[in-house]
């Protein structure tokens, strides 16, 4: 299991850095990652990316250990899991106007944990137990209202 450092070092109340990409440029978040950034966001409520291309630059940063964090178009459930699947380690979910869409969001990516992903199968897992602990500890989840 990838550990999510920009989520480890905010808990230890470190600052973080990151580069926001609006774009496929899975080059920039290499980039980022060797010029030490903590995180990129891949953001794909206003860019044009498809979940293969997010994919992409999710190696990308896994190659550097930078983390990455992707502010996703919309807040339904399938949409969080796709994203999720593809290894993001944190999401930006946006249009959270009440506390009832808060909820439906964390219960959306709690949903995850429990499916023995392609995101988190990549990293060769032993048991869905383990899938579940893990993606407590790995994922971030931020409400944009």
């Amino acid at each position: 299991m990838r550990t999510n450092t920009t989520k480890a070092k905010l808990a230890e109340g470190k600052v973080v850095f990151g580069a926001i990409i609006n774009r496929y440029a899975p080059d920039q978040v290499e980039l980022f990652g060797a010029l030490g950034y903590d995180f990129v966001m891949i953001d794909c409520e206003h860019g044009p990316m498809d979940l293969d291309q997010v994919e992409h630059m999710v190696r990308a940063g896994e190659v550097f250990g930078i983390t990455p964090i992707t502010r996703i178009p919309n807040h339904a459930d399938d949409t969080i899991l796709r994203f999720l699947d593809r290894g993001v380690q944190g999401l930006i979910v946006p249009h959270i106007n009440t506390r009832e869409d808060a909820d439906a969001v964390a219960r959306a990516e709690g949903l995850s944990e429990m499916h023995n992903t392609i995101g988190l199968a990549l990293h060769t897992l032993e048991n869905d137990h383990q899938v579940f602990r893990g993606a407590k500890k790995t994922t971030s989840l931020a409400f944009s209202l």
